[in-house]
């Protein structure tokens, strides 16, 4: 008798001595591959940094309480109180402190993959099948934009969360009409739209999932049954979900325009012909990295080809199989496609163009969408009315089996590819962070008060104003850092964040004062100094050299109006101030008994770092 050949080494039966259930080997599979996502989440994540909105972020949690009123505070028409109260946490754990908002990055998407996993094996049961769309969730590109960039992350992965609770909880009550899980559904749909404004549609996406997979009848009459057999589901759904509204207008002002007539062609073609179309099969494999860290969906023309021939054989397939499942399941994300389309050309695209369809962040809330689509299509749910043809993948023919098994692993080893490049933008010294460090660390060597002028549009986007002003992107530093638009000796951050003396490159120069060593003497008496020509920009800069034997004040006027309040230091100086309008002159007086010496005085319609 031959004696049974040894089990091959990677094979977990091998390890524990006796075979595994099929439910073991799901959680097995499962287990590895969240951890790989994690891990994978965590490389990318941790060697990121700080950008733009995260900036604001930062400043307003430094400066409120956490109170209920500042949680609801909009920040660019999003109500978000979770991510509100992640930013306020992380803000007061000390400057810029990425380690902690990190950490609470991976935590969340741990936690979310956790609950894809749950929603997965509660509507399919523990079925080795449900691990192709968990592998489409966990790797997918397409919500990787909304986990690396901390803004994005605040919202995205909190209703990632609140998506697969509230589905999780729905088709138990679907199932089981039970308190706990009627309860669990309400809960997971408040904490899903207080996370983000695109909650509401967490409500349609269970309402169709209802409709088209669980109620019974004709499909005219599975509405009416859906309503009448869960009405106590939905009742209370709806009042949260029309109370929510009811907040958001309140609170925040419209995000979409209704001229966006030229962005919706546009916006389609970007968004849904190439965003979608190959994230959905592990693109897009390569990003256009011009405006770092961000990277915009770029394909190779080629790979986009195969990206739509993949999709629609895969889609054809699916009709042939089972029509009614892939004609339910796709309405379910046709219906959210359509609507964050649509959202998206009425409201971003308007302000940066079509462009905005190439950017993943907008597609990340579709991401746990596609999931479970894509689970209805090729796995029946347990208590469903309509389910899809399936076939044993052991039964399949050894061809059949080659291209699926090999299928698969090419979108995951593409998402992977993708995520790896993607994410090498955001470990380099991108402008805004180069820009940051090299203040916070010029600052803390040396503090100083800087002119607080607006800094390259490549740090901060001038759209952003004030927020791209040194005294908002620099609040965290505070305590290091005085910004001024009119002091002694005032400094300038340059192209690179490091603070050095400023000056104001000079169009008028005013004439030298009457005496030789003092210049224009500045006492209580009014001294008026005509200029050799009228300055006549609306914005400028003017330079007052002087020298004093102690402190004084001294009044500046602009034809005769108030332009600054000179806060006069012994020693010698240069005191610059920030004004606008034209003028003609200028009037000094001092308001002590100090006299001040006054020498050199230019006008400029800019400063700039000294060379």
């Amino acid at each position: 008798m031959n004696p049974t050949p040894p089990l091959p080494w990677w094979r977990v039966s091998t390890w524990i001595g006796e075979p595994l259930t099929r439910r073991q080997h799901v959680i097995a599979g499962a287990a590895l591959m969240i951890v790989a996502q994690t891990a994978l989440r965590a490389w990318a994540v941790f060697g990121s940094w700080f950008y733009s909105d995260d900036f604001i972020f930062l400043e307003d949690a430094l400066k409120h309480d956490l109170t209920l009123s500042f949680l609801f505070r909009p920040h660019d028409s999003h109500l978000m109180p979770p991510g509100i109260a992640i930013s306020w946490v992380v803000a007061h754990a000390g400057p810029y402190n990425w380690g902690l908002a990190a950490t609470i990055t991976v935590v969340l998407q741990l936690l979310a993959s956790l609950a894809c996993l749950r929603m997965l094996t509660n509507l399919f049961g523990f079925r080795l099948r449900v691990l192709v769309p968990l592998a489409f969730y966990l790797f997918s590109t397409m919500s990787l934009d909304g986990v690396i960039w901390w803004s994005a992350a605040l919202n995205t992965l909190p209703l990632q969360l609140g998506f697969f609770l509230a589905v999780t909880a729905a088709v138990s009550y679907f199932r089981t009409r039970t308190l706990g899980s009627l309860v669990a559904t309400w809960a997971a749909f408040a904490f899903g739209v207080l996370a983000d404004p695109r909650g509401m549609l967490i409500l349609l996406t269970v309402v169709l999932l209802a409709v088209g997979f669980f109620a019974t009848g004709r499909w005219w009459k599975r509405p009416w049954t859906a309503f009448r057999t869960w009405w106590t589901l939905w009742t209370p759904l709806l009042v949260l979900g029309i109370g929510y509204l009811a907040l958001y207008r309140h609170l925040t002002p419209s995000p979409v325009t209704t001229d966006a007539s030229t962005q919706l062609g546009g916006t389609a073609a970007t968004m849904l012909g190439t965003s979608f179309l190959t994230s959905i099969v592990g693109g897009p494999w390569r990003w256009d990295n011009s405006n770092p860290p961000m990277g915009a969906v770029d394909p190779f023309g080629t790979l986009r080809v195969v990206a739509a021939v993949v999709v629609v054989v895969a889609l054809a397939y699916a009709l042939h199989r089972s029509p009614l499942a892939t004609i339910a399941a796709g309405l379910i994300l046709a219906v959210h496609l359509g609507i964050t389309f649509v959202g998206l050309a009425l409201g971003r695209a308007t302000q940066i163009g079509a462009g905005a369809g190439l950017l993943m962040r907008f597609l990340a809330d579709s991401t746990p969408v596609v999931t479970l689509t894509l689970g209805l299509v090729i796995m029946g749910a347990a208590g469903a009315t309509i389910r899809p043809h399936e076939q044993q993948f052991s039964k399949l023919t050894r061809p059949r089996r080659v291209v699926a098994s090999s299928t698969l692993a090419a979108v995951v080893l593409g998402a992977v590819t993708s995520t790896a490049l993607y994410a090498r933008n955001w470990h380099e010294d991108y402008p805004a962070r180069a820009f940051v460090v090299n203040a916070r660390d010029s600052l803390q060597r040396d503090p100083a008060t800087v002119a607080d002028i607006p800094v390259p549009e490549i740090v901060q986007a001038a759209t952003s104003f004030p927020y791209n002003l040194p005294s908002r992107l620099l609040y965290p530093l505070r305590k290091q850092l005085d910004t001024a638009t009119s002091a002694n000796d005032l400094q300038v951050l340059d192209a690179q964040g490091f603070h050095r003396q400023a000056e104001v490159p000079i169009a008028i120069t005013a004439p030298r004062g009457p005496q030789r060593d003092c210049g224009y003497p500045i006492d209580s008496t009014p001294t008026t100094i005509g200029l050799p020509q009228r300055n006549n920009a609306d914005f400028w800069w003017t330079t007052m050299s002087y020298i004093s034997g102690g402190p004084s004040t001294i009044e500046v006027r602009a034809d005769q109006r108030v332009v600054a309040t000179m806060q006069v230091e012994p020693g010698t100086h240069t005191y610059f101030i920030q004004g606008e309008k034209p003028y003609g002159s200028l009037t000094l007086r001092s308001l002590t008994e100090t006299t001040t010496c006054v020498d050199v005085i230019t006008i400029g319609d800019t400063i700039v770092p000294a060379p």
